[in-house]
């Protein structure tokens, strides 16, 4: 635990734990009026609503949600004891897009990885992806829509769909490209002439079709997700939670669950939720086969 905290001190830049802010948060959750939106220090004027609250209680009583302050700036984290650790923070799905959608054009530009140089690069992109997402995403596991939602702001949402996807591809690239024979030499040239997109191509893909078009897409299944099935799984987990945590159920927590999003989860019957997670199984298995199958491919050739 020492050592976690002393790696986020090391990688939060500046901004430092401020768990006790969250805690009042959760006290206020618990003892306000139902009806009442709670004042929080990260959303101004704002509140969290009914869903917000059960979200809240739920990730902070249970240890799913950190926070960290820099002046008057405020981070999230999934989990209290990595408040402040980089690799740990809920990223929006704005954020998470923006660094997704470059790394999936370099994969692509190198996804043969027949060559030396091409295989070394495809093992570099797999562990920039690795470590940007998978960390994020299987904190997320389980606990995403609590501490999402605890943060007041939709844009949270979506993320852990991406996430956890980008995360589980970058692992298998990393592997399937450590059984292939690496120019590291030629990788440097190609690198430095701006040969690869890896380089300063994909800058400039920014202002193309191609990478703005996988942006796109990136986002449309996201969102699609998102707000077709997995909000609605994330929050049937959440008020499980709420009740578990609380061994003896104040009647604030049960007059808040009417009307609100974990209330509406777990009595939806719809058949999308469980297609749209169904489908994003079937979408993350092949993206995880993909590098696998290009390889087995690439050597039979």
């Amino acid at each position: 635990m020492l050592m976690i905290r002393m790696m986020g001190t090391l990688l939060g830049f500046g901004f430092k734990p401020a768990n006790n802010e969250a805690d009042q948060v959760l006290t206020r959750c618990l003892n306000e009026p139902a009806g009442n939106a709670v004042s929080v220090p990260w959303l101004g004027q704002e509140g969290l609503n009914r869903t917000g609250r059960l979200a809240a209680i739920a990730s902070i009583a249970g240890g799913s949600f950190g926070l960290a302050k820099k002046g008057n700036a405020y981070k999230f984290y999934y989990r209290r004891a990595l408040a402040g650790f980089r690799f740990a923070e809920i990223w929006t799905i704005w954020k998470s897009a923006a660094f997704a959608a470059p790394l999936v054009v370099c994969a692509m530009s190198v996804a043969d990885g027949r060559s030396g140089a091409a295989a070394f690069a495809q093992f570099v992109v797999g562990f920039l992806t690795t470590i940007l997402f998978l960390p994020r995403g299987l904190l997320g596991v389980g606990t995403h829509f609590s501490a999402a939602a605890t943060t007041g702001k939709a844009s949270y949402g979506p993320s852990g769909v991406l996430n956890l996807a980008m995360g589980l591809y970058g692992m298998t690239a990393v592997i399937t490209s450590s059984v292939k024979n690496w120019d590291i030499q030629g990788f440097a040239q190609a690198f430095a002439a701006g040969e690869m997109y890896l380089a300063n191509n994909s800058l400039r893909f920014y202002l193309q079709n191609e990478l703005l078009g996988v942006l796109a897409f990136m986002l449309v299944l996201a969102f699609a997700f998102w707000y077709v099935s997995f909000q609605y799984v994330g929050a049937r987990a959440s008020a499980e939670k709420v009740f578990n945590i609380l061994r003896v159920r104040a009647s604030t927590v049960y007059d808040l669950y009417p009307g609100s999003l974990q209330e509406s989860a777990t009595v939806l019957k719809a058949p999308q939720v469980a297609l749209g997670f169904l489908a994003y199984v079937v979408f993350v298995i092949g993206l995880i086969l993909k590098p696998a199958v290009t390889t087995v491919m690439g050597l039979g050739g």
